[in-house]
């Protein structure tokens, strides 16, 4: 995916950080994706007040609140990398 990180204070010479962000971009926005993909693939636990949910093909048990704030992390370094620019 490419982002239009070239706006009206783009200067030449800053094509490389320019390429840098845009690659950074697209790295944290693939790791969103693989992450937001486990979770549509959860099931709830028998635990109503846990925070846990279990994989439906692997039984592999995921904490929400983990990777709620992976996700919130990495969205916020992928503000970083738009506004830095």
């Amino acid at each position: 995916m490419v982002y239009n990180l070239f706006t009206e204070g783009f200067k030449m010479g800053t094509w490389d950080s320019g390429l840098k962000h845009m690659y950074a971009i697209d790295n944290l926005k693939k790791e969103i994706n693989e992450i937001e993909y486990v979770l549509s693939n959860l099931i709830m636990n028998d635990d109503v007040y846990s925070n846990t949910m279990s994989h439906k093909e692997t039984g592999v048990v995921y904490d929400l609140t983990v990777l709620t704030n992976k996700v919130n992390r990495l969205k916020d370094k992928m503000d970083e990398h738009i506004q830095d620019n």
